[in-house]
């Protein structure tokens, strides 16, 4: 603590111009300790945040126009250092242009209070709780534990697994009133130094019918060059085909049968003559290469794992083809996984991969296996003549599992 001593000298004027003659002592000395004021000290350390009696903006909830501000325990800065980043506007949306801390910007057209928006943090963002107890706040729920942020569902993000969420109530922004009968969909991904948010909020009216476009979007956010920035540092080079299609949850599928599930972690089965395994990929169980263009993977999924047509009809897409009805897909061969009868696809056509450059003569054999609980998807890509004398192989692989 500093401390001011104050010393005073009265000193005897040797001329007064009254001629006043009163004696006065010639040195008079006054010793005083006393304590500086604390706030000076403190004001010294303060933010300008602090000093200013300023209230910081939350992670993620920065509108169109606003600058970021600090948030308390953490820098509000978008991340500088984060690749870019490209994703698809999917149909019926629009999108704005980027703020300070929303990469992407989007809202339903004709709907300017339905938006949804990507922004990326440095740091943990807060903490996963955190920010997923603050966006339960702003829906008007009781925040979560820890345990009960673990038994969230998941969903793919930039190839790893996100925490999904959806929540309905009377929502609150930033500065407005509760707005009732709103709804939330959201994505959080804390991994590898950056926090990385999806968030889409709007009238239950409204939203109730987007959550497919929702899905579209987040699988299609992926870092400028193909490969998404999480993915890159934690898997090897991949082949020249798709470096992984995690299916995409979405509502209303029914699956197409019950069984017991399989261990996403340890999926048993036996491996055909010629393929070799190819090591650890995200979302993924387990992938061979069966040449240097043709691989095959399996990929489990917590739920229905978006259901079996949304997902047979994807990949169609992906070779350039239509979507089959319902009729067509109940008539397809199917082969028993586990007790539970999967349908097989088999497709033709320009392949297109999560990379964006598109395969002429390409072949896609690919299986769900959907319960109520579980979705497994088995999938080979490869030059048509490759993939077609893997037929038989692949039958036998898919029956093999268990």
């Amino acid at each position: 603590m500093r401390q001011f001593r104050i010393i005073c000298s009265l000193v005897l004027l040797a001329a007064l111009p009254f001629g006043c003659s009163k004696e006065y002592t010639p040195t008079q000395e006054i010793t005083d300790v006393r304590p500086a004021n604390g706030e000076e000290t403190a004001a010294r350390d303060m933010s300008t945040m602090d000093r200013m009696r300023l209230q910081p903006i939350q992670v993620g909830d920065v509108k169109p126009g606003m600058g970021a501000a600090p948030m308390a325990g953490g820098d509000m800065s978008a991340d500088s250092s984060a690749p870019e980043f490209t994703w698809q506007v999917p149909s019926g949306w629009e999108e704005l242009a980027p703020t300070s801390m929303r990469l992407a910007n989007l809202q339903v057209s004709g709907h300017p209070e339905a938006e949804c928006y990507f922004t990326v943090l440095p740091g943990d963002g807060g903490g996963l709780t955190e920010n997923i107890n603050r966006w339960r706040r702003q829906i008007g729920l009781e925040p979560i534990t820890d345990d009960q942020v673990g038994a969230i569902p998941e969903k793919p993000l930039l190839l790893k697994s996100a925490k999904f969420l959806m929540y309905e109530g009377a929502y609150t922004g930033m500065g407005t009133e509760a707005a009732p009968d709103y709804m939330m969909y959201g994505l959080i991904l804390i991994d590898q130094g950056r926090a990385y948010f999806v968030k889409m909020t709007g009238p239950k009216a409204v939203l109730a019918d987007q959550l497919a476009q929702f899905n579209e979007f987040c699988q299609s956010i992926m870092e400028s060059g193909g490969l998404s920035a999480t993915a890159a540092a934690a898997s090897p080079a991949t082949p020249a085909v798709e470096p992984t299609t995690p299916p995409v949850p979405e509502a209303g599928m029914e699956p197409s049968g019950s069984g017991a599930s399989i261990d996403a972690s340890n999926v048993q089965y036996e491996v055909p003559a010629g393929w070799e395994n190819a090591g650890d990929r995200p979302m993924r169980s387990v992938t061979f290469n069966i040449s240097p263009n043709t691989e095959c993977y399996v990929a489990v999924l917590g739920g229905t794992g978006g259901g079996l047509e949304s997902n047979l009809n994807r990949w169609r897409g992906q070779m350039g083809q239509p979507a089959l009805d319902s009729a067509a897909i109940a008539a397809l061969e199917t082969v028993d996984i586990a007790g539970v009868p999967s349908p097989i696809i088999e497709i033709t056509g320009e392949y297109t991969g999560m990379s964006g450059g598109a395969s002429a003569g390409y072949m896609m054999l690919g299986t769900a296996r959907v319960t109520d609980a579980q979705a497994l998807f088995v999938k080979m890509v490869g030059p048509e003549a490759e993939v077609a004398a893997q037929r038989d192989n692949f039958r036998a692989f898919c029956a093999s599992i268990h």
